[in-house]
């Protein structure tokens, strides 16, 4: 090789760890909200590490309109454990497959997160401790603390069929009392979304579950979330 080929080559790899440099202190270390950033990319790519043939979404929505394929036309119910100002309830209430959901129940208080959570305050999410106006049949809100609430479940409705469970509490203890109320019920097919996995709350609680020896499958991950189903 040239002396000439080697400079060039030289300098082309200088010129990628000095623009490698530049989007790190951008993306990880200039940024208000750098913190977040860190622990997304932390999650990516232990996540790809560990199930390095799931496919990375770029939006929840993407994810979630996948299930499709996963539920395979089955009747299903769904559990959302967080709802705040509903968007996800919304997003859910327009997917194809919908026409199966036969039930959606909503946990939350309605006021907001009850702590301090990562970079937001006490009361983050707040509506008021008024629900979101969805017309619709199947929709039923469950208002209150989940410590409270959760009692509920072994009385609702089509427990036999496929569960779609939405985990959007953020803080540990809040997801870890709807767990513990809805794991008994879990059966093969249930698909489980965990929406802040990339912050130590849920990961704490996705930890616990892979240490319970239940058998699931990765269905797909973003940048914050991630998807699986019972086995």
């Amino acid at each position: 090789m040239s002396d000439k080929m080697e400079m060039r080559l030289t300098w082309g790899k200088r010129l990628k760890r000095i623009f490698f440099t530049f989007l790190l202190e951008k993306l990880f270390l200039g940024s208000r909200k750098s913190r977040v950033t860190r622990l997304s990319a932390k999650f990516v790519f232990m996540t790809y590490e560990k199930y390095p043939k799931a496919k990375l979404f770029y939006s929840r929505e993407q994810l979630w309109k996948s299930f499709d394929s996963h539920l395979n036309d089955a009747q299903w119910v769904g559990f959302e454990f967080g709802v705040a100002s509903g968007d996800a309830t919304k997003t859910f209430m327009r997917m194809p497959y919908t026409k199966n959901c036969l039930e959606w129940n909503g946990f939350d208080t309605f006021y907001g997160l009850p702590s301090a959570w990562g970079d937001l305050p006490e009361g983050a999410f707040s509506t008021n401790g008024r629900p979101p106006t969805i017309k619709s049949e199947i929709v039923s809100w469950h208002i209150g603390l989940i410590e409270d609430t959760c009692v509920k479940i072994p009385r609702l409705k089509h427990l036999e069929q496929n569960f779609i469970l939405i985990f959007d509490f953020d803080l540990y203890s809040a997801t870890k009392s709807a767990w513990d109320a809805i794991s008994k019920f879990l059966k093969p097919g249930d698909i489980i979304y965990f929406d802040e996995a990339y912050e130590v709350d849920e990961e704490r609680i996705i930890l616990e579950i892979h240490s319970s020896n239940l058998p699931l499958k990765i269905l797909g991950f973003t940048v914050m979330g991630i998807a699986f189903q019972v086995i």
